[in-house]
């Protein structure tokens, strides 16, 4: 009986504490105070501040180290092919000149092409030219050059071009040649070579191909494709003999190749059977010094004034003219909006600029 008992007081004892452990593990209906299994923390992404963007660092361009040094003379370009003795000669004296007057180491160096040149002037180890126009138009919009000096040569410091053709052709005349002037504006003077054939001397002759080739195209007369006879006295013969072209067109202003020597000699009636028809204003610089854009305008100045001070003399421009094989007979300071007429009948044209390199 007491066995019984005892059982029976142990079952309630353990069923008693099974049910305290059951209302632990349960949910009350207050505010609950434990659980049997954990409650998974919510997830979420975190929040990342952006790093702030570094401030770029602003970078200077180096300014490159001024050419005269004996190790690092400066140079100056010339395109010159073949290259003589005498230009070489004269380019030793222009150098020795201009390092006495400067104190600065000088060298000339010549170029058989202008676009090695431009190369040269492209990398600073070049840094001057002795430049034509329209090499100098595209140098200054590639920005390897900015002239200075304009060579005044055989007396004018700028050329323009002339139309010309046979007398026999019937062509009207418009430019009075004892009064050298036009007498009709270049629509009415040139309208009449619509259609026609020209002679034009090269593609790069800005004279004898590439002003005339605009000016037309300026006042819309269509030509037809011309005969490209590589020099201004070419031109003249072919106009004399006849049957190649219609009209050509050569350089003025600074002279008039029909009264070359020989083509007198030839041709005593030339000048009567292949009159002007129509001229142009001098709107083509001589050759120029351009400087690259590195140097700066106190040795620009420097340079220039001893250039001045040398050409002074007979003997200064003859040595000028030895070393350029181009006739100088003065020097004069010039801008860059000198260019301009230039260059608008150059986009008139409308043909990439590079291609009249060496004109």
């Amino acid at each position: 009986m007491i066995e019984k008992r005892t059982q029976k007081t142990s079952f309630l004892l353990i069923f008693a504490l099974f049910l305290v452990l059951l209302s632990a593990c349960g949910t009350p209906q207050e505010t609950p105070v434990a659980t049997c299994q954990p409650t998974e923390a919510p997830t979420s992404t975190p929040t990342r501040t952006p790093w702030p963007s570094p401030t770029p660092t602003p970078t200077s361009t180096p300014t490159p180290r001024p050419p005269g040094a004996e190790d690092m003379p400066f140079k100056m370009g010339v395109v010159l092919s073949p290259i003589d003795q005498n230009a070489l000669t004269a380019s030793g004296v222009l150098s020795q000149y201009l390092f006495e007057q400067t104190g600065l180491a000088f060298q000339v160096e010549y170029y058989e092409r202008y676009e090695d040149l431009l190369h040269d002037l492209g990398d600073y180890s070049l840094h001057a030219a002795w430049l034509p126009p329209l090499t100098y138009v595209y140098a200054q919009q590639e920005e390897l050059a900015e002239v200075n000096l304009l060579v005044n040569n055989y007396g004018t410091y700028a050329i323009g071009v002339q139309f010309l053709a046979p007398k026999s052709s019937g062509v009207q005349v418009s430019f009075n040649a004892e009064k050298n002037i036009n007498t009709a504006n270049a629509a009415t003077a040139l309208r009449q070579f619509q259609g026609k054939t020209p002679c034009w001397v090269s593609r790069t002759s800005a004279s004898g191909y590439v002003v005339p080739a605009a000016i037309l195209e300026q006042n819309s007369i269509p030509v037809q494709p011309g005969a490209m006879l590589q020099s201004h006295s070419a031109v003249i013969r072919a106009l004399y003999a006849g049957g190649i072209c219609d009209f050509g067109a050569t350089f003025s202003i600074s002279g008039d190749p029909r009264t070359a020597p020989d083509l007198l000699a030839e041709h005593p009636d030339i000048l009567e059977e292949i009159p002007i028809i129509w001229r142009s204003d001098p709107i083509i610089p001589n050759l120029n010094l351009s400087y690259h854009p590195y140097i700066q305008d106190d040795l620009r100045s420097m340079i220039n004034v001893a250039l001045f001070n040398f050409i002074s003399s007979p003997e200064g421009q003859q040595t000028l003219t030895n070393t350029l094989q181009y006739n100088v007979q003065d020097l004069k300071w010039v801008e860059d909006d000198l260019y301009q007429p230039l260059t608008e009948l150059l986009e008139i044209l409308g043909d990439d600029i590079a291609s009249f390199i060496g004109g």
